[in-house]
């Protein structure tokens, strides 16, 4: 059957080096935020992962995730790769999703029989 990319979910602080790197490698200037495949669109609070898979991993920022605490409550619901001068490099925040990041996508890898 077909196979549809999904926006990258991280399950190791290796990973979320690699896609943070990744897309950093292609954008000229500091340091981009990037877009996640995580999400609390259903029920705020309660992440997930748009290709499924299970949220066994995170790295949070200070506060975060602050569901936009400091805007209209609930509001920020999908999650970014930051950076800010004053938080850990590669640090997550949970954010309101019209936003325009750059972002990394997955597709299952195929199996040749």
């Amino acid at each position: 059957g077909r196979k549809s990319a999904k926006l990258a979910s991280i399950h190791s602080w290796e990973e979320n080096v690699f896609v943070y790197d990744l897309v950093n490698s292609c954008v000229p200037g500091i340091p981009a935020d990037i877009w996640t495949g995580l999400h609390d669109h259903r029920q705020e609070g309660q992440f997930e992962w748009t290709d499924g898979s299970s949220y066994d991993y995170s790295y949070w920022d200070g506060s975060q995730p602050d569901g936009g605490l400091h805007t209209d409550p609930e509001e920020e619901d999908c999650v970014q790769i930051w950076y800010r001068p004053t938080s850990a490099l590669r640090s997550w925040n949970d954010n309101t999703c019209n936003h325009e990041f750059p972002f990394v996508c997955k597709i299952a890898s195929l199996t040749i029989h």
